[in-house]
């Protein structure tokens, strides 16, 4: 049928596929151009394919259905004038307001600026440093550093889509085939938190998924991702309640499946090793 083995990085979790969904009605926007209820319906109903969630700005363009007509493609050329929405989020001005609610399944509409004072002033107590370490927020906005993203979250509500400047969906580089010829072999981080050999390695890797070249400090957790275990059966019990054949091993299996999996004890889920004898003796 065609089917070879692949790198595990191409495969999605399906844990999703039997998960039962809250009626969370907090939309997401998903890389296949969908509005769906919520982040978990969207990864229920795309189980094992590549959908993930993107700036809500992104649907815009996409959806034009019955509920989406007249929403704004962008505010760029709008007049700044804080707007107070009913949803008690206070956007740059009523298109940002119309623009980050078009197509999401609720109605937000501009009201008194007043009603939004008790929220002015709690976020505008959020100090923020010039550092530049951008992110991407679900408004298609990139932010200096996360910091002004969680003012942007306060003010408007805004979440975290991921790490480095908003990349635009529509103009993907073609995937490499190969690498064997790439004369950079600096190891890179990814937006996945991942670490690859290269650059082009990441987009080979990741072909197909929106992930960028962001700065390393983004993948401590995962630096082990290419590293070689040895054989040596040095068996730990990981938080997961799994044995692993040594830490690294778990860290290894960490960093491919981004979860994150802490050591419980040395040995066997069963039988842990190490352990402080007690003294019964009073």
């Amino acid at each position: 049928q065609g089917v070879v083995r692949a790198n595990k990085k191409y495969c999605q979790t399906t844990r999703h596929c039997r998960e039962s969904c809250w009626r969370n009605a907090k939309p997401a926007c998903g890389s296949d151009g969908k509005v769906y209820a919520n982040v978990c319906r969207m990864k229920s109903k795309n189980c094992g394919k590549h959908v993930f969630e993107v700036p809500m700005a992104y649907c815009v363009s996409q959806e034009r259905t019955s509920h989406s007509i007249g929403c704004p493609a962008g505010c760029m050329n709008e007049v700044e004038k804080p707007t107070c929405g009913s949803d008690g989020f206070i956007y740059k001005s009523e298109c940002e307001l119309k623009l980050l609610n078009c197509g999401s399944n609720r109605r937000v509409s501009k009201v008194d600026i007043e009603k939004c004072r008790n929220r002015l002033s709690k976020c505008f107590k959020i100090k923020c440093s010039t550092d530049f370490d951008p992110v991407c927020g679900t408004d298609a906005r990139t932010y200096t550093n996360q910091c002004q993203l969680n003012l942007a979250t306060c003010l408007k509500g805004v979440q975290f889509a991921h790490i480095g400047n908003c990349t635009e969906l529509k103009e993907q580089e073609p995937c490499p085939s190969s690498c064997d010829n790439e004369t950079d072999d600096e190891p890179v981080c990814g937006s996945d938190g991942n670490v690859y050999r290269s650059n082009c390695h990441m987009r080979k890797e990741t072909c197909g998924q929106l992930v960028i070249q962001v700065p390393l400090h983004h993948c401590k957790t995962t630096a082990l991702c290419n590293e070689k275990c040895s054989d040596e059966k040095n068996f730990v019990c990981g938080s997961d309640n799994k044995i692993y054949r040594s830490e690294c091993e778990m860290k290894k299996e960490n960093c491919g499946s981004r979860s994150i999996v802490t050591m419980k004890h040395m040995g066997t889920c069963a039988e842990p090793i190490n352990e402080i004898p007690k003294n019964y003796l009073y």
